[in-house]
């Protein structure tokens, strides 16, 4: 089972991950929201334990499913191509693209595990 801290770590990574290739690309975002969005990002990341916590080992239910992974993935690539191509003006839709990739990045690392993702987790 991967541990709390090693979620935050990797929410983190994708963060800068994110960050810095949107500044490889020529968008740069507003300084003084980053610490905000890496804290929402943080929260991303350890937010399915939270909702469903560890209590045993088949807690794994629909919000750590690989149905959920697969809807958020597409929200985050729609949100990203809108970052690229300068039609996100919307400060909630940018909180949300941080919170869900944070969420997206749990799930990937829980998929790493013996144990997996169910499929729809219902």
């Amino acid at each position: 089972m991967v541990r709390k801290r090693s979620h935050k770590i990797i929410g983190v990574l994708i963060f800068f991950t994110i960050i810095y290739d949107l500044a490889l690309k020529g968008i740069t975002l507003d300084y003084l929201l980053m610490p905000i969005m890496l804290i929402i990002t943080l929260c991303g990341s350890v937010l399915p334990d939270i909702i469903e916590p560890s209590r045993n080992q088949h807690h794994r239910k629909f919000f750590h499913s690989l149905l959920l992974l697969g809807i958020l993935s597409m929200f985050i690539v729609k949100i990203y191509k809108d970052l690229i191509s300068g039609e996100v003006n919307n400060i909630k839709i940018l909180f949300a693209f941080f919170m869900c990739s944070g969420y997206a990045s749990h799930l990937l690392i829980d998929l790493l595990t013996y144990k997996g993702l169910p499929v729809t987790g219902l």
